[in-house]
């Protein structure tokens, strides 16, 4: 993955994402940097996600997926599956969302950070995933210690 900030180009949310939408409707794969801290410490800021088509149908708990939602189009972790919608939320983040539906745009089927990848979608990962989420009350103080150790 070429990390090289000539070669990225920056576009205004809701254009972009429209452009998101349209490329996967033709059942192709789009790269883009995420921006934020919401999924830390699994995805940071500047790592590089591939979103992918999916059927609502196919989702299942611990997906990171692109949707629509009250707060914007965001790519947060689905923490629940209804019969038309998906409770999300951010790995750094208390806050759920939901999304209908209707408003799931793709779903994260790699990622990279730097010339590595990450391992997203593994049995592994999701397991990592859901501690991290049920220990949300203490995840400040952990993040907290997290990175003055890596400094």
């Amino acid at each position: 993955m070429n990390n090289n900030p000539a070669d990225s180009l920056e576009f205004a949310n809701d254009f972009f994402f429209k452009e998101v939408e349209t490329f996967l409707k033709e059942n192709m794969k789009v790269l883009f940097r995420v921006k934020g801290g919401s999924m830390r410490p699994f995805l940071q800021d500047g790592d590089v996600v591939r979103i992918a088509p999916v059927a609502f149908d196919t989702l299942r708990r611990g997906d990171i997926i692109l949707a629509r939602t009250a707060f914007g189009v965001l790519l947060h972790r689905i923490v629940g599956i209804r019969k038309d919608n998906v409770r999300l939320a951010g790995d750094a983040n208390r806050r759920l969302e939901r999304a209908g539906r209707e408003d799931i745009i793709g779903i994260a089927d790699a990622a990279w950070r730097g010339s590595r990848t990450l391992e997203i979608n593994t049995p592994y990962m999701r397991i990592l995933a859901f501690l991290w989420y049920g220990m949300r009350p203490f995840r400040g103080h952990l993040l907290g210690l997290y990175y003055r150790c890596r400094n």
